[in-house]
């Protein structure tokens, strides 16, 4: 039934165009007659294989995708300050001026220096909004398990996206609840209670996303929201477990300038040792919060004379800067600058010490995060 109601619309555009050609040209040629043969023939092949295929492909309206991107031309993850979503910032903030045919392929990458913030999920819910039909950029959700700082990467974000059908909260009635969250929450990939739907699959809109999306964010994997787990529905902050932040370290006589983007250069007075017994002393129980440390170093034996150090530092949750703090008290004990008991006293009381330094954000990476529920993970091609 699709697939002749689509040939006769075809057909019938064909020839309303061939009409349209009668009234402006006196005759028709016998070059628009087999244009117009060989297009009838086109349409009669596509509702053939659309006839073939059983069944229609099903309506989605929320998916979970696995984000990489990198930070450092970004403000950090949330869209609070986003200019496409806060009016506010949209009033303060002047537009760009008309851009050229070939600038606009670069449009939507903008340095920080610029005056005009980006976030990772201001730049998906703009996307997002376009694909569900050109919609408030503010009723696209789009939910991550771990909001990231300004210039911190990621190579495993996962986020819930969904949009909603209004903003009027007296129609999210009929929607499900989840405590401490926004109303309403989607309880599967195909709940049409109150959110908009999509005739795509999760590789395809992962697939259309990366053809929208900037080259310093990529979806790198996309799955359907799973079901309900003992009646609760599925949250990437809910339903984390533990995350794994990695954190590059630098030393040497000189840095280098290709990865100077993503470690920290802290120079050659660096001590191993005092490095590995600062984090023998953070790992532990802290505020009912398991912390594990894990310190590893490789050397360059090339002309930069310098040696790579990663920092592994897996916990359940993670604070506000908690990674970056933990990471300077390493350095500032390994650097001679901060002595066992001055980590100590901060440990206890919470203070900075005065020659306390907080690490930057280039070298911090966001590796894996463990989560409660199977996601059945699909590759995105490019």
């Amino acid at each position: 039934m699709m697939a002749t109601t689509l040939f006769n619309w075809l057909m019938f555009l064909l020839s309303f165009r061939a009409g349209c050609r009668a009234f402006t040209r006196p005759v028709l040629s016998g070059r628009d007659y087999v244009r117009f043969d060989r297009a009838a023939t086109i349409v009669r092949t596509i509702a053939d294989s659309i006839s073939d295929v059983d069944g229609i492909q099903p309506l989605i309206s929320a998916a979970v995708l696995k984000i990489s991107y990198d930070g450092a031309s970004f403000s950090g993850w949330s869209a609070s300050d986003d200019p496409k979503t806060s009016p506010v910032a949209s009033a303060i903030i002047p537009k760009d001026p008309p851009r050229s045919r070939k600038r606009q392929r670069n449009r939507g990458i903008h340095g920080l220096n610029s005056g005009r913030p980006r976030s990772v999920e201001g730049i998906i819910q703009s996307c997002m909004s376009k694909l569900f039909g050109n919609v408030d950029p503010r009723l696209v959700v789009v939910e991550g398990w771990s909001p990231t700082d300004k210039g911190v990467h990621n190579l495993h974000m996962v986020a819930l996206v969904y949009c909603l059908t209004t903003d009027d909260p007296s129609e999210y009635e009929a929607g499900l609840t989840v405590s401490g969250k926004r109303l309403p929450h989607p309880t599967n990939s195909s709940d049409l209670t109150c959110f908009r739907p999509l005739r795509v699959d999760a590789k395809k809109l992962g697939f259309t996303l990366n053809r929208m999306l900037p080259p310093d964010v990529r979806i790198l994997q996309a799955a359907d929201m799973p079901n309900l787990l003992d009646g609760v529905p599925f949250h990437p902050t809910l339903s984390c477990l533990s995350k794994t932040y990695h954190y590059s370290l630098s030393t040497g006589t000189k840095p280098d300038p290709i990865k100077r983007r993503f470690n920290w250069y802290v120079g050659r007075q660096l001590d191993e040792n005092r490095l590995k017994q600062a984090a023998a002393m953070l790992m532990g129980e802290h505020e009912c919060n398991a912390l594990h440390i894990t310190v590893s170093a490789t050397s360059d034996d090339g002309w930069l004379d310098s040696s790579a150090i990663t920092l592994a530092i897996k916990a359940e949750h993670f604070d506000c800067k908690m990674t970056r703090f933990i990471v300077g008290c390493m350095v500032g004990v390994a650097t001679d600058r901060l002595d066992f008991d001055d980590l100590q006293a901060m440990l206890e009381t919470g203070q900075r010490h005065a020659q306390f330094e907080y690490a930057p954000a280039k070298g911090l990476v966001l590796t894996h995060v463990d989560l409660t529920s199977e996601i059945h993970w699909q590759s995105v091609n490019e």
